[in-house]
């Protein structure tokens, strides 16, 4: 993002962090749990961990909101035309090498960039 846009780091994150969480949380349902139950507070949702982490992301989301910072991309003023070229300096291809991935938890491409990016609009 901020190659294409002059935008603080933190606001970048929070802006993106709450769309990339709900994209990768598949990848380790317990480690999101946790985080749901032990950081934001959501009651014990290990019948239903699909659900409980839902509710903390969202009320990530919502802490954020309540501190001012933006939640979506839109409100960064970043626009949907940018996407691709964002993903693409991200994964590298921008800058003509092969696509590189990025990514810890899950290796994330072009495309699931791009994703990611379509959920925070």
């Amino acid at each position: 993002m901020s190659a294409i846009y002059d935008v603080a780091h933190g606001a970048g994150l929070a802006a993106i962090t709450p769309s990339w969480m709900r994209y990768v949380y598949a990848e380790n349902i317990p480690l999101f749990l946790q985080f749901a139950v032990n950081v934001m507070g959501v009651p014990e949702g290990f019948r239903d961990p699909e659900s409980a982490i839902e509710e903390g992301i969202s009320r990530l989301q919502a802490f954020y909101k309540r501190l001012g910072l933006p939640t979506t991309l839109t409100e960064l003023g970043i626009r949907e035309d940018d996407f691709e070229t964002m993903a693409e300096k991200a994964t590298g291809l921008a800058y003509g090498s092969p696509e590189m991935p990025i990514g810890s938890l899950k290796k994330l491409y072009r495309k699931d960039i791009v994703n990611i990016y379509e959920l925070a609009k």
